[in-house]
C-alpha cells in the first residue's frame, strides 16, 4: 500500500503544500481558506506519494478518495461552468441542460465520457464565443485523459 503525505489545498484550487499540513490558514495567491481534510469525510488530502518520480509534477485531486465526494475547487468550477452555459443565448434549453449533465463526465473517465466529448464538440460549434471559450477552458484544466483526447485539445 501506498503512504501519501497530507497536502494542504486552498479551497479555490492551489496547492499550498504536499509534504503534509501547513500553518497558513488562508492561501497567499488568492486569500481563501486552506484545508487538509475532505470537508465531507475528514479524510486527509492526498499530496505527495513514496512513488514520486523526479519531474513528476503533482495534480491537485478533483474527487476525494475516501468518499467520493468532490472537493470545493471541482464543485466551484462545475458550478462556474454550468452559470456560463446558462447564459449562453445560443444554445437552447435543452442543449443547456445536457451539457451542464456532462460536466462531471468530463472530469472522470466513466461509460459516458465520450458522449460527454461529443456534447462538448457541438457546443463548442454552437455556442457563443465566451462559452465556447470557457468550455474549452474547463476541459483543458478539468478534463480526463479521453475527454481531451476526444475533443482534440
Amino acid at each position: 500500500m501506498c503512504h501519501y503525505e497530507q497536502a494542504t489545498i486552498c479551497k479555490n484550487g492551489h496547492a499550498i503544500s504536499i509534504h503534509g499540513r501547513t500553518s497558513e490558514k488562508c492561501c497567499s495567491n488568492c486569500g481563501a481558506e486552506n484545508i487538509s481534510q475532505c470537508q465531507n469525510c475528514n479524510a486527509n488530502i492526498h499530496g505527495w506519494d513514496e512513488r514520486w518520480l523526479p519531474g513528476r509534477k503533482y495534480h491537485v485531486p478533483k474527487y476525494c478518495y475516501n468518499c467520493g465526494k468532490p472537493y470545493p475547487w471541482t464543485e466551484q468550477a462545475i458550478e462556474a461552468t454550468k452559470e456560463l452555459i446558462l447564459e449562453d443565448e445560443e444554445l437552447s434549453v435543452l442543449e443547456k441542460d445536457k451539457l451542464s449533465q456532462s460536466l462531471s463526465d468530463i472530469m472522470v473517465e466513466t461509460p459516458k465520457t465520450t458522449l460527454a466529448a461529443t456534447r462538448i464538440k457541438k457546443a463548442l460549434l454552437t455556442a457563443g464565443r465566451f462559452t465556447a471559450d470557457a468550455l474549452r477552458q474547463f476541459v483543458i484544466d478539468f478534463g480526463c485523459e479521453l475527454a481531451i483526447k476526444s475533443i482534440n485539445l
